[in-house]
């Protein structure tokens, strides 16, 4: 059986990859300061007990730190190196992961615009780098 590249999606992460699935972003923030956070979590970490609503988010924002991988340590990939993974900061203070097709997509300081593609058919779409801005 192939190595599948599914994340585990459960009752907190689940609006995350209902708006991926439409190729939306959206995070979770906090109602009382106004402050988008991640990870998801059932109360705010920034208000005691305070809630949590979920917000659409522009898809980009500036990679902070990047690599590429030139050697399989997912079979499931091997098939795409080289590639690179993006730490993308898309809201003050919240970074998130994002494939890189091939090397020299961006450097960090870069602003990027994302999108969410699966990375092979029939699974959820991932966030993936689309292009610089």
């Amino acid at each position: 059986m192939a190595e599948r590249l599914t994340p585990i999606v459960n009752a907190l992460s689940q609006p995350f990859w209902d708006a991926a699935a439409a190729g939306r972003l959206c995070l979770p923030f906090c109602t009382a300061t106004d402050r988008t956070f991640w990870p998801p979590s059932p109360s705010s970490p920034f208000a005691t007990g305070g809630d949590v609503s979920w917000r659409e988010t522009p898809p980009e924002g500036i990679v902070r730190s990047l690599v590429v991988y030139r050697r399989a340590f997912q079979q499931a990939l091997a098939d795409r190196l080289p590639y690179g993974v993006a730490l993308v900061e898309v809201a003050p203070g919240v970074r998130l992961l994002a494939h890189v097709p091939g090397p020299g997509g961006a450097a960090a300081g870069d602003r990027v615009r994302l999108t969410f593609r699966p990375l092979r058919d029939g699974e959820l779409p991932v966030l993936m780098l689309e292009s610089r801005l």
